[in-house]
C-alpha cells in the first residue's frame, strides 16, 4: 500500500426508509441517516496499479477466425469491453512439419490493437504453454504425463529448454505478435489428458524442476532485444501452500527471473453452488498480499460460477489479493446448440448462415458482462484506491452483501470508477450527490441479474449521474459508476441517501 497526494472523495449510503421521494437538498454533506452505511473513497490511499484485464483465446478461437461476422466478435471483445490482455496457446514446434504460422492469433492481436487504438491502449499479450515440443518430453509426446527430457548423462535438458523458448518468442515477434509476458507452463501441478508437462518446485528423479526450467527460459530470452517478463507459476491453485513453493523456489534460486505470480482459481474455493462461493478465495487472496506485497500479480484462467459470482471473484481477487490483471479463460470458445454457455462469447463452429446455431454464429455469455463491469472502464495504468464500506450507526449487518472498489486514471486522476457489488437479498435505494465540484461527465451502468440475460435491461447504460439522482442498487447486481472532470477539485463528496419510492434515471 502506498501513500500520495491524490483528490479525495466520501461516498455514504443510507439504508434507512425515511423519504417518500428524492428531495432537493442544500449544497454541501447531508445529514447521515441512522443505520447508514458509509462508502468512503480515499485517492490518498493507493493500492496496485492495473494491467489489464483480458481472456484467453486458445482452444476453437480459430471459430471465430472462420465466422462471417466476426468484426463483431472482435468489436464485442476490444471495442466494447476493451480487454486487452489476450492469452495465447503456444504453438510453436507443435508440428515440426511446415512452417509456423499463427494466423489466427495475428489476427485477434490486429483486431485488437486495431480497437484499442481508439481509447490509447495498446494491447499485451501472454504466451501460455501447455507443453513444450514433442522432443523435450521424456514421454515423446504432447499429451497427457512426461517431464522435460534427459540427456545421455541423465541430466534434465534445461539448456535446451530454454533455447526452444527462445526460438519461440523470437518465432512469435516476427510472426507480428510481440510477447509482452511468458508462462512456461500452464498448471505444471497437474496432469492432463491433453497437452501437459509436469514440472514440481524441486527436482526429482521422477520429474524436473520448475525453477531449474524458469531460470533456463529467462536466461535464453533475455537474449532477445525485447524480452518478455515472465509469470509463473501457473497452478491449478489459488492457495498459498501450493503457491510458495513455486514461488520461494523460484526467488531462491534467481530472483530476477520473476516479474509476476500467475495462478488459476480451480483449487482453492469452496462449493460452487454455495451462496458465499466466491467469498470462499478470500483467504488465500488476503494471505497472498500479505506475503508478497511487492510482486505484482495475475490471475490467467478461471471460468466457473454465474454472473453475479465472478463479478464477486474479480471484485473480491482485486480488493483482497491486489490482483494487478484478471484473465477469462474462454474469450472464445465453442458453442454447441442447446449447452449452457460458460465462457464469454460462444461461436459456432460452421461458416455458412445453414451452419449456425445462433444468430450470425455466435452467443454472447453471462459472464462476459461480468468482465465488462471493470474492463470497460478500469483501463491500463489505473490505480486502485481506498473504498472502505463501514456502517455509520446502527446495524453492522447492512454491510453484507456490499462491495465496493474504486479506481482512478495516470491522467492527473480526473476520472474516478466505482464498482459497487450488491448480492444481498435487498435492493437498496440509491441517491447520489456530488456538492463540492462540477461533474464534466458521468455514466452509470447497472446489470440486475433477476433480469435475465436475454432481455435488454441485464446490461444498461442509464445515462449520466446528475446531482440528486434517485435510483435502485437491486438485489444481486453490480453497478459501475464512471465520473469525469475530478482534476480541478480537491475534495469530492458524494451523498448516497435511501429514496424510497424513487425512479430510476432514464436510459441513453
Amino acid at each position: 500500500m502506498r501513500k500520495r497526494h491524490l483528490i479525495s472523495a466520501m461516498l455514504l449510503l443510507s439504508c434507512t426508509l425515511l423519504f417518500a421521494g428524492c428531495k432537493k437538498e442544500p449544497e454541501g454533506h447531508k445529514d447521515v441517516q441512522e443505520g447508514a452505511l458509509q462508502i468512503e473513497v480515499d485517492n490518498t490511499t493507493t493500492y496496485q496499479n492495473i494491467d489489464g484485464f483480458g481472456a484467453g483465446y486458445t482452444y476453437y478461437s480459430n471459430y471465430a477466425y472462420y465466422n462471417p461476422y466476426k468484426e463483431e466478435i472482435y468489436d464485442l471483445l476490444f471495442k466494447d469491453a476493451h480487454l486487452s490482455v489476450l492469452r495465447f496457446k503456444n504453438s510453436y514446434m507443435y508440428n515440426t512439419e511446415g512452417e509456423f504460422n499463427p494466423k489466427v492469433e495475428k489476427e485477434y492481436y490486429d483486431k485488437a490493437v486495431e480497437r484499442l487504438s481508439e481509447i490509447g491502449v495498446e494491447p499485451k499479450v501472454l504466451l501460455s504453454s501447455w507443453s513444450p515440443a514433442a522432443y523435450l518430453k521424456d514421454s515423446e509426446t504432447l499429451y497427457g504425463e512426461g517431464t522435460i527430457a534427459k540427456d545421455e548423462s541423465g541430466n534434465y535438458r534445461y539448456e535446451d529448454y530454454g533455447n526452444y523458448w527462445y526460438e519461440t518468442v523470437d518465432a512469435y515477434n516476427k510472426a507480428g505478435i510481440p510477447i509482452g509476458y511468458l508462462s512456461i507452463q500452464n498448471e505444471p501441478d497437474y496432469t492432463a489428458s491433453y497437452e501437459s508437462c509436469n514440472l514440481d518446485f524441486t527436482e526429482s528423479a521422477k520429474g524436473a524442476s520448475y525453477p531449474e526450467a524458469f531460470a533456463a527460459a529467462y536466461d535464453a530470452v533475455s537474449r532477445l532485444d525485447n524480452p518478455p517478463k515472465l509469470l509463473g507459476p501457473e497452478t491449478m491453485s489459488c492457495e498459498k501452500g501450493t503457491l510458495s513453493l513455486y514461488i520461494d523456489a523460484i526467488l531462491k534460486l534467481k530472483p530476477e527471473s520473476l516479474y509476476g505470480i500467475a495462478h488459476h482459481l480451480y483449487v482453492g474455493g469452496g462449493d460452487k453452488e454455495a451462496d458465499n462461493f466466491a467469498d470462499t478465495f478470500n483467504t488465500h487472496f488476503r494471505a497472498m498480499a500479505l506475503e508478497y506485497p511487492d510482486i505484482p500479480k495475475w490471475q490467467t484462467e478461471y471460468y466457473e460460477g454465474d454472473f453475479m459470482s465472478t463479478a464477486r471473484i474479480i471484485q473480491n481477487s482485486m480488493m483482497n489479493e491486489n490482483l494487478n490483471c484478471y484473465i477469462f479463460w474462454g474469450g472464445t470458445w465453442m458453442a454447441p446448440e442447446g449447452k449452457d454457455y460458460e465462457n464469454l462469447i460462444g461461436v459456432d463452429s460452421g461458416t455458412t448462415e445453414e451452419d449456425f446455431y445462433h444468430e450470425h454464429g455466435y452467443v454472447i455469455g453471462e459472464k462476459y458482462y461480468s468482465m465488462r463491469h471493470f474492463s470497460e472502464y478500469i483501463l491500463p495504468g489505473y490505480t486502485r484506491v481506498g473504498a472502505n464500506v463501514t456502517p455509520v450507526s446502527g446495524n453492522p449487518e447492512i454491510t453484507e452483501g456490499l462491495t465496493c472498489s474504486a479506481y482512478v486514471s495516470p491522467d492527473n486522476q480526473d476520472k474516478l470508477v466505482l464498482v459497487t457489488i450488491n448480492d444481498s437479498e435487498e435492493s437498496k435505494k440509491l441517491q447520489y450527490q456530488f456538492a463540492d465540484y462540477n461533474i464534466d461527465s458521468s455514466k452509470v451502468i447497472l446489470t440486475d441479474y433477476s433480469k435475465g440475460l436475454d432481455t435488454e435491461e441485464f446490461y444498461q447504460k442509464k445515462g449520466s449521474l446528475d446531482d440528486n439522482q434517485c435510483y435502485d442498487i437491486p438485489a444481486h447486481s453490480v453497478m459501475t459508476i464512471v465520473i469525469s472532470g475530478m482534476s480541478d477539485a480537491e475534495t469530492v463528496n458524494g451523498i448516497f441517501n435511501s429514496a424510497e419510492g424513487t425512479e430510476s434515471p432514464k436510459e441513453e
